[in-house]
């Protein structure tokens, strides 16, 4: 499935083809159609998520500077990330609500 249907945080249906997408969000007012990128995105996030998470259980083990350095590298992708969704997010189709 390459292409999902979601509204309010919700994944209506997946799909195959971008047209079948578009034809079921139509059944749903105020959903968008999004690609499978944006939930490659959303996945990678909880992935730098689970990175700082681990990073706070090791700390004691690890240098203080490089553990900074650590830290804003993963704020820095984790900002990254947010702008990619967001720029997926606001170009896909969206189905207004009547």
């Amino acid at each position: 499935m390459g292409y999902f249907v979601i509204s309010d945080g919700t994944v209506l249906g997946a799909f195959d083809t971008l047209e079948e997408a578009r034809a079921a969000a139509g059944d749903f007012p105020g959903s968008r159609v999004v690609g499978e990128e944006w939930t490659a995105l959303g996945t990678v996030k909880n992935r730098v998520s689970e990175a700082r998470q681990l990073l706070d259980e090791v700390r004691e083990l690890i240098d203080r500077d490089e553990l900074e350095r650590m830290r804003e590298a993963l704020r820095q992708l984790d900002a990254l990330l947010d702008a990619s969704i967001e720029r997926l997010g606001t170009s896909e189709q969206t189905h207004p609500e009547p």
